[in-house]
């Protein structure tokens, strides 16, 4: 007689999903330079379309508060930004530089840069994480430089900024 064991076993994995509001988001009324840099929220305020980033030859513009960052909560949250280039003339542009800063324009966290040339590339996207404590609102600033060689008598691109938060 021959005996044989077998063994079953199963495995159940369960996700739970949790969909809350939004708090933190980006503002644009908080911001000297929302209007000025073509500034456009987007659904609850998760990103925003900047489309009058403009360059000048053989020149840095800075737009030192393109739009704010609000935490609108009681607890601090890690935030960073991601971009996504629409459209605009490559050539136009060196570079299109953001960073994010405090209230008192102290950068945080690395830049996130956009270089013109021949084509639009774009490095340090994502940021890093930085840390937005409770009912604070920071800045984003773009610092656009355009070519020395632009001769288009006017460049602008429409680059979407979104907010990863944790």
């Amino acid at each position: 007689m021959t005996a044989s064991a077998a063994v079953y076993y199963g495995l159940q994995y369960r996700s739970v999903s949790t969909i809350s509001k939004t708090t933190v988001a980006f503002c644009g009324g908080c911001a000297a330079d929302f209007t000025t840099a073509g500034g456009t929220l987007g659904t609850n305020n998760t990103y925003v379309k900047l489309t009058s980033i403009k360059g000048y030859p053989n020149a840095t513009g800075t737009y030192e508060q393109s739009v704010g960052i609000q935490n609108s909560d009681t607890s601090a949250h890690n935030v960073r930004l991601r971009a996504n280039l629409q459209s605009g003339t490559s050539t136009a542009y060196n570079t299109i530089v953001f960073r994010i800063v405090d209230a008192s324009n102290n950068v945080q966290g690395t830049a996130m840069t956009i270089t013109g040339g021949g084509s639009f590339t774009v490095s340090g996207s994502p940021t890093t994480f930085v840390s937005l404590a409770a009912s604070t609102t920071w800045y984003v600033r773009v610092e656009v430089t355009g070519a020395a060689s632009n001769t288009i008598t006017a460049s602008t691109a429409t680059i979407d900024l979104y907010i990863d938060v944790q």
